[in-house]
C-alpha cells in the first residue's frame, strides 16, 4: 500500500507486518514520482536508520512480503 503526501514530495509504503517505510522521489527505481498510484503494490529494501524506517529502491510490480 503506498500513502502519498497532498503535494507529491514523499509517501509511505506499509509492509505485510503493518510497519511503515518513508520514501522519496530519490528512492524510486524504473518510475517517477508522477507515476506512483496510491494502492499500487511495489517491492522495495527496508531499512532502519537515525531518521526511522525507510524504503530504498522502490519499485513497482509484484508484491513480495516485506
Amino acid at each position: 500500500m503506498v500513502r502519498l503526501d497532498a503535494e507529491g514530495h514523499f509517501g509511505c509504503i506499509r509492509a505485510a507486518d503493518g510497519d511503515e517505510y518513508y520514501f522519496g522521489h530519490d528512492n524510486l527505481t524504473g518510475a517517477t514520482f508522477d507515476q506512483v498510484q496510491i494502492g499500487a503494490e511495489v517491492q522495495f529494501l527496508p531499512e532502519v536508520g537515525a531518521e526511522g524506517r525507510q524504503a530504498k529502491r522502490v519499485s513497482f510490480g509484484k508484491h513480495h512480503d516485506v
